[in-house]
């Protein structure tokens, strides 16, 4: 269950779309957490989007675009137990935790060089922002700890593009 909001302007130097998406989304089956109804990991709240580009210049283009999402569930660990010689870990309800919430935002600004040619600058991840896609916990016994896996932080780049047929 959920809703979303959508709005969109298109000008000739100026466009925006945001987008803000809230959904919830449970299940419950009589062999996982004991029927009681658990956070699926579709389940992120809150969804916020928004790109705005702007055309100062016939073939000078800038863009800004932020992505910020609720954490998805994670099930953690509550204790450790050691049997021979394997430390496992114990787990209370399925999808007890959630993952840190993601934010992003990139910017870039491309260069129009003819009806063919494009030079693209951008930044990826501008705040530098850790955003884990995994969580992986050590078993120790008198405690778990967590590391999170995280792919990219600040990544900047040039693009250049030339289509060779059409317009």
């Amino acid at each position: 269950k959920g809703v979303e909001q959508y709005i969109r302007f298109s000008g000739e130097k100026f466009n925006f779309d945001v987008n803000y998406t809230y959904n919830h989304s449970t299940s419950a089956f009589s062999d996982i957490n004991n029927n009681t109804p658990y956070n699926t990991n579709f389940f992120r709240p809150h969804s916020f989007n928004m790109a705005i580009g702007w055309r100062p210049f016939k073939k000078i283009t800038f863009n800004l675009k932020s992505i910020f999402s609720s954490g998805h569930p994670i099930s953690i660990p509550v204790n450790a137990y050691i049997y021979d010689n394997v430390v496992g870990l114990i787990f209370n309800e399925k999808n007890n935790g959630r993952y840190p919430d993601y934010f992003r935002m990139d910017v870039s600004i491309e260069f129009l060089k003819s009806k063919k040619s494009i030079w693209n600058f951008s930044v990826y991840n501008l705040t530098n922002k850790r955003n884990p896609f995994a969580i992986t916990f050590e078993d120790k016994v008198q405690y778990t700890t967590y590391e999170d896996v995280v792919n990219f932080k600040i990544i900047p780049s040039i693009s250049y593009t030339y289509k060779f047929y059409g317009y």
